[in-house]
């Protein structure tokens, strides 16, 4: 069967597959002016959809199939050259393959490294309900003086599978996106920062670290250049993991002349 689906591809018969469009900068600003106050907001629900945001945008996790799937420990907050950052404590499933039918794993790079984009999803991981495992859960309407704010009952599939067309219609988009949208931005930005798709998965480039690390130069901001280090060897080696990173040492890398 996968070399029916693969010669039916080649051929013309199976149609090939139409990404979505991804979201443009006008819908951008709007979306950031809809989540302007998210930090500091009591709306159990706004706080869900920043982070679901979020975690698609940075992992380029595709399908409601693999967030229903996420757990709380999959948001792993560790600290690089002083400053947190959140990681995937695992790999997921890709439905891009070789194979027709099969799917195969790849290694899950990328982080949250806005200092923003990270106090609030700790402030979302400190207000999720302990009797479930689950990353994206159901929301209370009204908080009041909770300090659990969601319900011991996970997010739906259906309802993550429109989570962009909700905040879409929510924040007075131009059109209803879709989640695979999201995707399709970040594969976008890639391109845009020089990365070849076809060599370099979108889940090993973040829009928010190609943007963050666009204007670098031998004058930088210290930190910020330990970060773009760390960025080029994570992205370009498939480094992932504190425990292999912290184990480099300055010899590792070696330069040669081609």
């Amino acid at each position: 069967l996968d070399g029916v689906l693969k010669e039916r591809k080649r051929s013309g018969a199976e149609e090939a597959v139409q990404h979505a469009e991804p979201i443009t900068d006008g819908d951008w600003e709007k979306i950031s002016e809809y989540f302007r106050d998210v930090e500091f907001t009591t709306d159990a629900v706004l706080l869900a959809r920043f982070v679901w945001f979020q975690v698609t945008v940075h992992f380029c996790l595709r399908g409601a199939e693999i967030q229903s799937q996420m757990m709380k420990q999959d948001l792993v907050i560790s600290t690089v050259d002083d400053a947190e950052v959140i990681t995937l404590s695992r790999d997921f499933m890709s439905k891009n393959h070789q194979s027709g039918t099969g799917g195969t794993e790849f290694t899950t790079h990328g982080c949250i490294s806005d200092p923003q984009q990270v106090r609030v999803s700790k402030k979302y991981l400190s207000k999720l309900n302990s009797g479930v495992e689950k990353l994206f859960q159901r929301a209370y309407m009204s908080v009041n003086q909770r300090d659990v704010w969601y319900m011991r009952s996970p997010l739906s599939h259906n309802l993550l599978q429109l989570m962009l067309k909700t905040i879409s219609r929510d924040a007075g988009l131009s059109r209803l996106y879709t989640n695979h949208c999201l995707r399709s931005t970040s594969i976008t930005a890639m391109k845009h920062a020089g990365f070849d798709d076809r060599k370099s998965h979108p889940s090993r480039v973040t829009s928010v670290l190609n943007k963050y690390f666009a204007d670098m130069d031998d004058n930088a901001d210290p930190r910020k250049l330990s970060m773009y280090v760390w960025y080029i060897l994570t992205t370009h080696f498939c480094l992932g993991g504190g425990e292999i990173q912290c184990k480099l040492t300055k010899s590792d890398l070696v330069f040669t002349s081609q």
